[in-house]
């Protein structure tokens, strides 16, 4: 992620902004519709809904615009004097950094983890997928399909 943000040095918070938001259609168009679906019917559940990914957090917030995630956690891009500062490291959100953010932003509230669920695509998703009752691999890369298939998870293709 500290390489990518080299490609963005200099440029300005809207610059991101707009980058983003032309790179918002080609995403989407990869989204799984399956995954969509269970974003739906969790909303209109009433469930907490949370997007955490290692991807950029402007990035994040702009490709799904069109849906409304109670948080979104993602790797912060760190600014100075509202331009990009590819000079600071960023602090990525991966791995067991993802289970940390989660616990911090849910911290003082009361989670059923047993009735939880966690929607993962790569091995790096393992420890947020193991500590909910219902983990989901989407798209799964090879090391959590094996993992997945072993434990009985749901898998999304």
């Amino acid at each position: 992620m500290q390489i990518y943000l080299n490609a963005l040095q200099e440029l300005s918070r809207e610059e991101i902004h707009q980058y983003f938001q032309e790179m918002k259609p080609a995403i989407q168009k990869d989204f799984n519709e399956n995954v969509v679906e269970r974003y739906r019917e969790h909303r209109k559940n009433g469930d907490y809904t949370m997007l955490v990914s290692g991807a950029y957090t402007p990035f994040l917030h702009e490709v799904t615009s069109e849906f409304q995630f109670d948080q979104i956690i993602g790797t912060d891009v760190p600014f100075n004097n509202e331009i990009v500062d590819s000079s600071r490291a960023i602090y990525h959100i991966q791995g067991d950094r993802k289970t940390e953010k989660i616990l911090s932003c849910l911290a003082n509230e009361d989670v059923d983890w047993s009735k939880s669920y966690a929607y993962g695509d790569s091995y790096s998703d393992l420890p947020v997928l193991q500590s909910v009752g219902n983990p989901v691999a989407v798209r799964p890369d090879a090391k959590l399909e094996a993992v997945a298939l072993e434990k009985k998870w749901e898998i999304i293709r």
